[in-house]
């Protein structure tokens, strides 16, 4: 628009096909979106998209995991409809730390209480403490990518030795550490030995959450609510930061914290996918 950029959509495309996926789909990322100016339009989004149909128009374009309060959801679901959904689970942060425990149910409130306890009387040495993501060492990194790894394998999937190399090569959550200065981590250990970490993203007003994994050798201490728990404290007494988003997946401990249900949308735009009154125009 008068030879400013006003929106920026960033795709790679398949070298197998006329596919193309946004940026960080396939680097392991739970949301995706494009990059735009906060005064953009909607007509301005539409009349890209468009223009990228009519430019590609042999082509598929990918947009997966697109969050309902992104700019162009309402685009994309206006033109078409979505392909899939994913749960995700977010907390809003409202009032003092003392507000947000009291909102919790009585069994989430003694769940905490039981895990501090469990501490205590097994004499352990709890520690939290977070940091940027610019000023994680190498080994610190490492070990995280360990953690996380065998954490994967044991619930998720089977790891083999090419997961090994993604993560600690192209993987957006971990690799971008080191690069961007909105990253920041939190880390609990016990006695000396990292328990859990979480890696954050900032993103206004809004911390995502992308990477978090436990040793499961400190489950009985319960380290992810523990360390759930001391970062939206953190978070409350900083101010900030109002909403936490834990990203995909109904784990239990996401809801023990206070989580709430939301969800992200995926939608392919190519010929046979998009809505009559689309193609009409």
């Amino acid at each position: 628009m008068n030879d400013d950029a006003i929106m920026i959509l960033p795709l790679s495309k398949s070298i197998f096909s006329a596919n193309y996926f946004m940026f960080g789909d396939r680097a392991g990322f739970g949301y995706v979106d494009v990059l735009c100016r906060d005064n953009i339009s909607s007509s301005d989004i539409n009349a890209c998209f468009e223009m990228l149909m009519k430019e590609f128009s042999d082509s598929s374009f990918h947009f997966n995991r697109v969050k309902e309060d992104s700019l162009i959801y309402p685009i994309l679901n206006m033109i078409s409809s979505p392909r899939d959904c994913e749960d995700c689970v977010k907390i809003d942060l409202v009032g003092n730390y003392d507000d947000y425990f009291g909102s919790l149910s009585k069994n989430a409130r003694q769940n905490f209480r039981t895990a501090n306890n469990r501490i205590l009387k097994a004499s352990k040495d709890l520690s939290f403490t977070r940091v940027s993501g610019k000023d994680i060492s190498r080994d610190l990194l490492d070990e995280m990518i360990a953690l996380y790894l065998k954490r994967l394998n044991s619930h998720y999937k089977s790891v083999n030795f090419f997961d090994g190399i993604f993560y600690k090569t192209f993987d957006l959550g971990f690799m971008s550490m080191k690069n961007l200065d909105f990253t920041e981590v939190f880390l609990m250990y016990v006695d000396g030995k990292l328990a859990a970490f979480m890696l954050c993203l900032r993103n206004g007003d809004e911390l995502l959450v992308p990477r978090l994994a436990i040793d499961a050798s400190f489950s009985f201490y319960s380290p992810g609510v523990l360390l759930v728990n001391y970062a939206i404290k953190y978070l409350l007494n900083d101010g900030v930061i109002k909403t936490f988003d834990l990203m995909q997946g109904k784990e239990a401990y996401k809801f023990q914290v206070g989580g709430a249900m939301h969800q992200c949308f995926s939608f392919e735009l190519s010929k046979g996918s998009l809505k009559a009154t689309a193609n009409a125009s």
